[in-house]
């Protein structure tokens, strides 16, 4: 519901042309129902999108997948998605699996995208679709708000990404 929500908000913004998204966990979860339900009218357009540790079973960017046919279309249209990702992510290692368990069985899955990265079965892989590996990076180190080296590397991947330090303020 979170996503039908987004998308609302987003269609009563004024002169709204273009969206850039940054999302965490269960957020690149929204984010991606969001863009779904985004691809749906012409404005705004989706600009590029930025997903952290994103809580997401893989298959579901993969054929046959919940996502897959929206990869499809963010390749074709040459926009850019990355995918922050590390295998040290306790949260995604030890939870994630019996969470999508208790989910039910279309959501049953032991790979999450933060943790393993795309896979060549997802469209746009190592082309508009690419992970970037954050070593080191447990599960709140995403944001930069710690001095760590995976928390530095996080914020300047996605900061540099979605080109912050060219944004007109």
């Amino acid at each position: 519901d979170a996503a039908k929500d987004l998308d609302a908000l987003l269609a009563k913004l004024p002169n709204l042309e273009r969206v850039d998204f940054i999302a965490h966990s269960l957020g690149a979860r929204v984010v991606l129902e969001t863009l779904v339900l985004l691809r749906k009218r012409s404005l705004p357009k989706i600009g590029r999108v930025v997903l952290m540790a994103p809580a997401v079973p893989s298959e579901m960017l993969e054929p046959g997948g919940k996502f897959f046919d929206l990869l499809m279309q963010l390749w074709a249209e040459g926009i850019e998605v990355r995918v922050l990702h590390s295998l040290d992510d306790k949260v995604l290692h030890w939870a994630f699996p019996p969470g999508q368990s208790l989910a039910g069985k279309a959501e049953a899955s032991e790979r999450a995208l933060g943790r393993y990265g795309p896979s060549v079965m997802m469209p746009g892989w190592s082309k508009t679709l690419k992970g970037i590996t954050i070593t080191g990076a447990d599960h709140g180190d995403y944001w930069g708000d710690g001095a760590t080296g995976p928390s530095l590397q996080s914020t300047t991947e996605a900061g540099n990404f979605l080109r912050l330090g060219d944004a007109r303020r």
